[in-house]
């Protein structure tokens, strides 16, 4: 599985995305931009809680009530990406 850019649709036209292919779905599932960066910097260790402080972080998002919707997000996406064979484990696609 890979990370990459293509176009998504967005509303009514193309916009460059990010999508997350592998052989089994070469058109890739679309990902919103917090989702990619859960999963690229995902090593198998950190949970997805540390993930999420990275990522707000790094955006400079400071509020915690913030904070705890990304974290809440972030769960929801790894969930419904688990339960669609679209990942297995929160490893690797960052390498």
């Amino acid at each position: 599985m890979r990370i990459e850019r293509k176009p998504v649709i967005e509303g009514d036209e193309f916009a460059w995305g990010h999508v997350l292919s592998s052989e089994q779905r070469p058109e890739g599932t679309p990902l919103s931009l917090p989702v990619a960066r859960m999963l690229a910097s995902a090593d198998g260790r950190a949970s997805i809680a540390e993930l999420s402080e990275r990522i707000a972080a790094a955006a400079g998002v400071s509020d915690e009530a913030t904070r705890a919707r990304l974290t809440e997000q972030l769960a929801a996406a790894a969930s419904i990406l688990y339960v669609d064979g679209a990942i297995e484990e929160l490893a690797g696609l960052g390498e």
